[in-house]
């Protein structure tokens, strides 16, 4: 009797340890993807803060009279490098 009741004492304890851990990582996944939802977000606003940013930039050069309707208008020399991956030896 005194080996079975360790048995079943050893079994109740494995299968506490399983479903604790099974929880505790239940809860981390939730807060990661809580997480990216917010992080998702940020990027949204920070995209949108961006577009007014250039949009209001291209105002200000517009009002000076100048056109500007390209990336390389804004940064003239800005020179476009192939990436070394590319280029053949």
């Amino acid at each position: 009797m005194d080996a079975d009741e360790r048995l079943i004492a050893l079994e109740k304890a494995y299968t506490d340890v399983v479903s604790n851990t099974k929880k505790e990582a239940a809860a981390r996944i939730m807060v990661s993807e809580q997480k990216a939802q917010c992080f998702q977000k940020e990027l949204q606003v920070v995209k949108k803060k961006g577009i007014l940013t250039m949009m209001k930039l291209k105002e200000m050069m517009e009002s000076k009279g100048l056109d500007f309707t390209t990336p390389r208008d804004f940064f003239p020399r800005l020179r476009l490098r192939s990436s070394p991956l590319l280029q053949t030896s």
